[in-house]
This record gives C-alpha cells, structure tokens and sequence, in this order.
C-alpha cells in the first residue's frame, strides 16, 4: 500500500504571502518515515514540540528548521 502526505505553506488571505507552496511525499512504508518522527519528538525535541498539534517553521527555532 502507498501513503502520501501532503502540506501546503502559504496563506492566501489578502495580505497573505507571495508564494504558496504545496508538497507532496509518496511513500510505500510509512513506518521508517513515522518512526524519524516519533525520534525527534521525543528526544531531539521534546521539550520544543511536547505540546505542538503541528510543527509551525514561523514559530520554531532555527535549530528545528535547519535540521528537519
């Protein structure tokens, strides 16, 4: 079975960003991918993202930002 995610990054409002950007990843096993998720989440970042519903990149540290 593939997975696909898919995220967009922009905002289209009237005063939104210039650019919208859209992403798409097609997988076939979602479990390596979920399991570098689930690794950063709870050692590399835990104390940053313990709370987060989705990692924003505006509300992250560069550190976050550079490694993902």
């Amino acid at each position: 079975m593939n997975y696909l995610y898919i995220d967009e990054s922009g905002d289209l409002g009237l005063r939104g960003s210039k650019y919208l950007l859209i992403v798409a990843l097609l997988v076939d096993d979602f479990r390596p991918l979920d399991k570098i998720i689930k690794n950063m989440r709870r050692n590399k970042f835990k104390k940053e993202l313990s709370k987060a519903n989705e990692v924003k990149a505006n509300k992250s540290s560069l550190k976050l930002g550079h490694t993902c």
